[in-house]
C-alpha cells in the first residue's frame, strides 16, 4: 500500500485505498473536474516549455534539479520528466500539471546565499584586518573572532577579492574591537610593532566611507616631513625602547600611535613628551575628538 496520505492521489495509486476519506476527495475532484469542463476553464495540462526554461535558469543560477523540487514542493521525478528522456527512450514530457507548473514557476532563479557568495574586492577586509594589528589584536585572536585558523586569516591578506560573507564577518569583528586596544602582553606588543613596519593605519585613519574605498588614502593624525621622520626610530619608540633625540615629527608620530594604540593622555605625553594640548590637536585634525 502506498504511504501517500489519505485523499484523491491515495485513490489513484496502484492497489488506491479506498476509504472515506479516499473516496470522498475522488468524487470531488470528479465534480470540479465536471464543473470545470462545462465552464470550458479544464486544463489538466499545459505548455511545459515555459517550466523547463525556468528549470534551466535556475541550475545557470546553481540551483540543481534535486533542490529546485525541494524547494518548490514536488518530487524529484516530476523535474526529471520534463528535462530528460527516458532510458527507455521515452520523449521529456512536453505537458505539465498548471499546479507543478505554479509551484516551480514560483522558485527564485537566485539563491539566498548567492549574494553572500558572490566576490567583492579586498582591500576594505585588508585595512581592518591591520588596523586591528595596530591595536595589538594578533591575527590569531582575530581568527578566533571569527572561528577561523589564523592560517586562513594569513592567506586572506593576500587575496585581491574574497566573497560577501567573508567581508560582512570580518567588518562585525572590526566594529566589536576597533574600539578598544588589545590586552597588553608581548604578543600585543609584537603585532602592534608588525602592524607598524607593514604600514598598516589605525582605525582612527578611515572612517565608513573610505575604508572600503581603494582609492582613498587614510587620514594622517599628522602632516609627515620626510626629512624630520624617521620610520625606524618611530618603530623602536612604539615598541618601548630608548630613542634618543626624537625629532617633532617622530615624536607627533609616536604620540598618534600610543592613543590609537588606547594609551591615556598622560602616558602618551610622557613617553613621547608632548603637551596634551598637541595630542588633543592631533586627534581633533583627524576627526578623533569632538
Amino acid at each position: 500500500m502506498s504511504e501517500r496520505p489519505h485523499g484523491y492521489a491515495r485513490y489513484r495509486a496502484t492497489n488506491g485505498c479506498r476509504c472515506y476519506v479516499c473516496c470522498y476527495a475522488k468524487s470531488q475532484y470528479e465534480i470540479n473536474r465536471l464543473a470545470a469542463i462545462k465552464a470550458g476553464t479544464w486544463k489538466p495540462f499545459i505548455d511545459a516549455a515555459p517550466v523547463r526554461e525556468h528549470l534551466e535558469a535556475l541550475a545557470a543560477a546553481g540551483i540543481g534539479n534535486v533542490r529546485a523540487a525541494r524547494m518548490a514542493g514536488v518530487t524529484e521525478s516530476a523535474v526529471r520528466v520534463l528535462l530528460y528522456t527516458s532510458g527507455r527512450g521515452r520523449p521529456r514530457s512536453r505537458k505539465v500539471r498548471p499546479w507543478i507548473a505554479e509551484a516551480i514557476l514560483a522558485v527564485p532563479p537566485v539563491k539566498p546565499e548567492t549574494v553572500r557568495a558572490s566576490l567583492t574586492d579586498a582591500t576594505g577586509t585588508h585595512r581592518r584586518i591591520g588596523a586591528l594589528a595596530t591595536l595589538g589584536w594578533p591575527l590569531s585572536q582575530q581568527a578566533r573572532e571569527i572561528g577561523w585558523f589564523a592560517s586562513n586569516l594569513a592567506s586572506l591578506m593576500a587575496r585581491p577579492r574574497i566573497t560577501v560573507k567573508t567581508a560582512r564577518t570580518v567588518s562585525a569583528m572590526y566594529d566589536r574591537l576597533s574600539m578598544q586596544p588589545a590586552p597588553e602582553s608581548i604578543t600585543a606588543a609584537r603585532t602592534r610593532l608588525w602592524a607598524s613596519r607593514k604600514g598598516f593605519a589605525p582605525p582612527l585613519a578611515w572612517d565608513d566611507e573610505t575604508i572600503d574605498d581603494p582609492m582613498a588614502e587614510p587620514a594622517g593624525l599628522l602632516t609627515r616631513d620626510p626629512n624630520e621622520l624617521d620610520h625606524v626610530r618611530v618603530r623602536r619608540a612604539c615598541a618601548g625602547k630608548f630613542v634618543p633625540d626624537l625629532t617633532r615629527a617622530e615624536r607627533y608620530a609616536l604620540a598618534a600611535w600610543l592613543v590609537t594604540s588606547g594609551r591615556t593622555y598622560k602616558e602618551t605625553a610622557q613617553r613621547a613628551h608632548v603637551s596634551r594640548e598637541t595630542i588633543h590637536r592631533l586627534l581633533t585634525a583627524s576627526g578623533g575628538a569632538a
